[in-house]
């Protein structure tokens, strides 16, 4: 978004209407503060920065916590876009069955440590709970 130094205010304004019409962000002003939007626009909007960037790895902690069902289906697919175009997620949640439909792998944590690691071969809620709950 820069030119030698300089801001492109024509460019932010391009990429700004191209990432609310892909993430289909409800807003009824371009110019609508970010703390005025839904939960889970105000999640989209952090989305797109992110995507904006063209970051390599992206972190993710409860991205789906508080919005509705809708946006955390959204959420997700725009997750699941990102990895197939190369990028690589990292999710940090406590929506096991949301994890189970999304992740590739599992890693449970005890005391800061690598407790038990899923593939989404062998994903079992129950399994994931019951390590979950031992920390």
């Amino acid at each position: 978004m820069t030119n030698l130094g300089f801001f492109n205010a024509i460019e932010a304004r391009e990429t700004t209407e191209s990432y609310i019409e892909k993430l289909s962000i409800k807003i009824s002003n371009i110019n609508d503060f970010v703390m005025n939007l839904s939960g889970g626009n105000q999640q989209k909007v952090v989305i797109a920065k992110w995507l904006a960037k063209e970051c390599k790895i992206l972190l993710f902690d409860e991205p789906t916590r508080g919005i509705d069902v809708a946006a955390k289906a959204q959420i997700w697919s725009l997750i699941l876009e990102y990895t197939i175009n190369g990028g690589a997620v990292i999710v940090a949640s406590n929506e096991i069955p949301e994890l189970i439909g999304n992740c590739h792998r599992i890693i449970t944590l005890q005391r800061g440590k690598i407790n038990r690691v899923f593939d989404n071969k062998n994903f079992d809620e129950k399994e994931i709970s019951l390590n979950i709950s031992s920390n």
